[in-house]
């Protein structure tokens, strides 16, 4: 009889192992979730995607207008057209990544100083755009933010699913902001 609840007590730790989330999964930011044309908000900040556009090549606009630099790529530019605002202090969004259907990660393009590099202002929402490179195949991908303050255990971040990315063009433009 003893030996029947020593199995029985056996079985349900290992259930109740393989139930428990992983230490990646139990400690990541916890994610407001949308899509394009959706507001998806957090405590610090809301996000909205206003559109996505692909590049063979990127254009970068100064705030004035005036074009700074055209950059080539391998692969293929995203940009992505967002409105972002804080909700009760300043915040910027610098921890921006696009994560394709594999899990593979891109970073938001180095030297393009783009709306996750602006700092907001709380209630006053902001117009800007991400750049990415990404490989020319990637045919859908989500857009993850975290705050760096939020980068750590159990902060906000947001998650909007892109949906499948159009067909590139040959040139997407970005505007840089002031930060």
């Amino acid at each position: 009889m003893k030996w029947i609840i020593a199995a029985v007590l056996l079985v349900a730790v290992g259930l109740a192992q393989r139930l428990l989330p992983d230490a990646d999964r139990m400690y990541r930011p916890i994610a407001s979730t949308g899509g394009i044309n959706e507001e998806v908000r957090t405590a610090p900040y809301s996000v909205r995607v206003d559109g996505v556009r692909t590049g063979r090549e990127l254009q970068v606009t100064a705030p004035s207008g005036e074009v700074k630099k055209v950059l080539p790529s391998k692969g293929v530019w995203v940009t992505v057209q967002l409105t972002a605002t804080a909700t009760k202090e300043p915040v910027s969004l610098q921890d921006v990544m696009l994560e394709g259907p594999d899990g593979t990660v891109y970073a938001a393009g180095d030297g393009v100083f783009g709306l996750n590099t602006a700092n907001l202002e709380a209630g006053i929402p902001q117009a800007g755009s991400i750049a990415f490179e990404v490989p020319p195949g990637l045919k859908s991908a989500v857009l993850r933010i975290t705050g760096p303050q939020y980068s750590s255990a159990l902060g906000p971040a947001v998650e909007i699913d892109l949906g499948t990315l159009p067909a590139p063009v040959p040139t997407a433009s970005v505007a840089e902001v002031e930060s």
